[in-house]
């Protein structure tokens, strides 16, 4: 009689198991994972959903919380699949300034389970511009002189006494089979930066949401060639926080004189 006794404890602590498994709520990541956001007015924000569960799932939407207002809808979708993967965009209103916004992430599978996310957005009352610098210098890769630059303290270097992750920009002029002395007008970035040429930039004009929103949106490459007079180079710096670390270049000239030695690029740049 024991032995039947245990045997019916053991297979209702399996069932019980089971159905906890199987009721287990959905798994939801959101990157990036920061919770709270500083934004300004007009930015557009990006996030990356991922979510999973061990029954299908059934629905995922997007509420916004403005203020004291009631929450609205802004994105609802079915699914009928164990696992979700997409992106969501968010623009903060134009009327949103100084205001705090709960953006609310809920993920529902078959059985009812819900798994909620929120990120709070803290809106400036004001735009903020991008400071410039201006009148820098770099040189050929073939010369004796900086052949690279550091965009965040400002400082022209000589790249082959320097670590990869000081040189945000260098000059990969090559030296050809013929001897030939002539600047490459190619920048590449050993600490890691992606470059986008947007030559529409309205570099005097921009604020930095509109660095950001251009940077985002252009085909982001290790590097920059035929750069040009008048070139304007987006880039940002890696691992910077959201909505952080852009950077705007305009190209003011590219001179190239008799031997390598002289051959250098003039820019400014906003960050």
């Amino acid at each position: 009689m024991r032995k039947y006794s245990l045997v019916a404890i053991l297979l209702i602590f399996i069932s019980v198991s089971c159905k906890k498994q199987k009721d287990s709520p959905a798994l939801l990541f959101i990157s990036p994972t920061t919770n709270h956001y500083d934004g300004f007015i007009s930015e557009v924000l990006r996030f990356d959903i991922s979510g999973s569960s061990n029954t299908a799932l059934a629905n995922f939407k997007v509420t916004v919380k403005e203020g004291n207002s009631f929450s609205q809808t802004v994105f609802d979708t079915t699914l009928s699949t164990p696992k979700y993967n997409s992106s969501f965009e968010y623009k903060i209103p134009s009327n949103a300034q100084g205001s705090n916004i709960l953006l609310t992430f809920i993920l529902t599978d078959d059985q009812g389970n819900q798994t909620k996310m929120g990120k709070t957005l803290s809106v400036f009352l004001t735009i903020k511009n991008p400071e410039e610098s201006t009148g820098h210098e770099m040189f050929s890769a073939l010369s004796t002189k900086n052949d690279a630059y550091n965009l965040i303290s400002r400082t022209p270097l000589y790249s082959v006494s320097e670590s990869e992750s000081n040189l945000h920009l260098k000059d990969d002029t090559e030296q050809d089979p013929s001897m030939n002395y002539l600047l490459g007008k190619r920048w590449i970035s050993p600490a890691g930066l992606k470059f986008v040429r947007f030559n529409e930039f309205d570099y005097a004009n921009a604020t930095y949401i509109d660095l950001k929103n251009a940077y985002e949106a252009g085909n982001k490459k290790d590097f920059v060639d035929f750069v040009s007079n008048a070139d304007i180079i987006l880039t940002r710096f890696p691992d910077s926080k959201p909505d952080e670390g852009y950077i705007a270049i305009k190209v003011v000239q590219v001179i190239e004189q008799g031997g390598a030695d002289f051959d250098r690029y003039i820019f400014n740049f906003k960050k």
